[in-house]
């Protein structure tokens, strides 16, 4: 932007403004004019640093807005999106799954017996815990992969272009991470291209409590359930697991 006011030919006299924070230049505030200027008037130039004191101060509340913003948006303990984020992100992902045509899988993941790991060991080993999860799991994740935890010790997860059978294969993977000797159950459920977010993850909350009344530790996939057809619409059935 600099170099360009510069280079204009209808540029006869520029003055660069520097930006500052904390007495640190961030931006340079660049001005033109069309005629020659040989020196600025007091209150042109008062007028100029108030206009670069005033692009300071808007940037940093900028930078604080999107500070604030990403803290609302993380879960203090994991460094995961929070609740608040996830139930941002997944409607997100279906309207993309919708306009590209793709699959959508969601998982819902819950450490076993985690109470009594805390009652047995205390509060601190359990935050640990969920810490050292966290952070194995999403090492196991793509980019495009969306882990949050979703409440105490239970943790959603979206993935995006992945098939129920891809899905359930993954969040295998994820199991077999668990850190500490500890062990999780997990239920994934795949979109079946009509139904919305609380339905999703609804099947996917469904089939984890599935996973849990079966013996804990092991994963198991949701069932979709057929629906009247509109006309011209299949029903698509997936076999639960």
């Amino acid at each position: 932007m600099v170099a360009r006011a510069a280079a204009d030919p209808a540029t006869r006299s520029c003055l660069w403004e520097p930006v500052l924070r904390n007495d640190e230049p961030t931006a340079v505030l660049a001005i033109g004019w069309s005629q020659p200027v040989a020196e600025l008037s007091d209150s042109v130039a008062a007028v100029l640093a108030l206009l670069a004191g005033e692009a300071g101060a808007a940037m940093e509340r900028a930078q604080l807005l999107s500070r604030l913003e990403a803290v609302a948006r993380t879960d203090d303990l994991t460094g995961l999106r929070n609740r608040r984020a996830w139930d941002e992100e997944l409607p997100r992902e279906l309207a993309r799954a919708e306009r590209d045509g793709g699959p959508l899988s969601v998982a819902m993941l819950d450490l076993d017996h985690f109470k009594r790991f805390n009652d047995q060991r205390g509060h601190q080993a359990g935050d640990r815990l969920l810490k050292q999860a966290a952070s194995a799991w999403s090492g196991r994740l793509r980019v495009i992969d969306v882990l949050a935890r979703y409440g105490g010790e239970e943790f959603a997860l979206a993935l995006p272009g992945c098939s129920l059978d891809n899905a359930l294969a993954l969040v295998e993977n994820l199991r077999a991470a668990t850190p500490g000797g500890q062990t999780c159950s997990a239920g994934v459920a795949s979109w079946d291209g009509g139904e919305g977010p609380e339905e999703l993850l609804g099947r996917a909350d469904r089939a984890l409590y599935s996973a849990k009344h079966a013996g804990r530790d092991r994963t198991v996939g949701g069932r979709l359930r057929s629906r009247p057809r509109a006309a011209g619409q299949r029903t698509q059935l997936t076999a639960g697991r």
